[in-house]
């Protein structure tokens, strides 16, 4: 986001709001993410919000948001 920002203030604008919205359908319960085991061995959920995976943990109270990770780097979980 530190590149993306000086270069191209819409599209950063457009990429936070879309991860946003993914993470409010999250935090509501409409959407819950596919079951990661990330390298650590620390289960986790894990969105796709265009080039990012973004990895959670559901507690009682909250979502606990653990990584945002590029996917297109090398993958964080197993």
């Amino acid at each position: 986001m530190e590149y993306l920002g000086p270069r191209n203030p819409t599209a950063l604008r457009e990429l936070l709001f879309a991860l946003e919205r993914a993470l409010d359908l999250v935090a509501t319960g409409y959407m819950e993410g596919a079951s990661a085991t990330l390298s650590t061995g620390e289960a986790a959920r894990r969105c796709v919000v265009r080039h990012l995976v973004v990895y959670y943990r559901r507690t009682a109270a909250t979502v606990e948001v653990l990584h945002v990770w590029d996917g297109r780097r090398a993958p964080l979980q197993r």
